[in-house]
């Protein structure tokens, strides 16, 4: 189910959760602090077919998250999109397939994140200040960091670099390594 009129400050997001339960709630988070330091939330329950709709305010491209029970999944939305998301309540977020305008990108965006996951929750990062500035950092990268030597840790950062640009590489040049 496709919304044909879209605003231009707003994206749609449709999809269908298969084994999910009539009423279940879903909702999109569109976190905007960097903006103007609020955040907008979308909230639909599934219908009997166990399909949502939503239209969603952006204030510009960005990643936005979808929340089903517990779980998470982020995704790309931009001004003018139309996109469908159908999943399983059962393999929620780790089996998703995405339609719509930007499908592929979510798509490859999605394996990027299976393959590659990435803790979004600030609070379960550590904190050091240089200066003046603060930066934020993964514990497990934190422990590399701290277990290797300068050079040690050169060679790990060029491999991590390297690791997740042939992931992309082969995803986007239709190598075996495709997104599917």
């Amino acid at each position: 189910v496709m919304c044909s009129t879209v605003k231009a400050t707003q994206a749609f997001v449709a999809g269908i959760f298969h084994g999910a339960l009539a009423g279940e709630r879903i909702e999109i988070q569109v976190a905007h602090y960097y903006i103007n330091g609020r955040s907008s939330s979308f909230k639909s329950s599934l219908s009997e077919d166990k399909t949502y709709n939503l239209p969603v305010e952006l204030p510009e491209p960005q990643l936005v998250t979808l929340v089903y029970r517990e779980s998470r999944l982020q995704f790309f939305l931009e001004n003018g999109d139309s996109m469908f998301i159908e999943s399983s309540a059962f393999d929620f977020p780790m089996n998703v397939k995405f339609s719509g305008k930007s499908a592929a990108n979510n798509q490859v965006l999605h394996q990027y994140y299976s393959t590659f996951p990435t803790n979004f929750n600030e609070f379960n990062k550590l904190r050091y200040k240089i200066g003046a500035s603060w930066f934020t950092v993964d514990p497990a990268m934190d422990a590399t960091m701290q277990s290797l030597d300068k050079d040690g840790y050169s060679s790990y950062l060029h491999k991590w670099k390297a690791d997740r640009l042939t992931m992309l590489d082969e995803a986007f040049s239709g190598k075996e390594g495709k997104v599917s």
